[in-house]
């Protein structure tokens, strides 16, 4: 039988659990996918996923 204090703390580490896979998986998502910074017309549009593929 599991008691309420013993399953607010399983849902804390739950929660912490799948907090930190989601951010590693941000976090990976975003380091082995950069998307193109520099270019031309990243700095002008602001938007750097309009750049074509090519030019980086």
């Amino acid at each position: 039988m599991v008691t309420s204090a013993e399953y607010v703390v399983i849902s804390a580490l739950w929660l912490l659990a799948a907090y930190k896979y989601f951010a590693g998986l941000l976090f990976l998502q975003e380091f082995l996918v950069p998307e193109p910074r520099q270019g031309p017309g990243s700095l002008t549009t602001g938007h750097a996923h309009l750049v074509p593929q090519d030019t980086w």
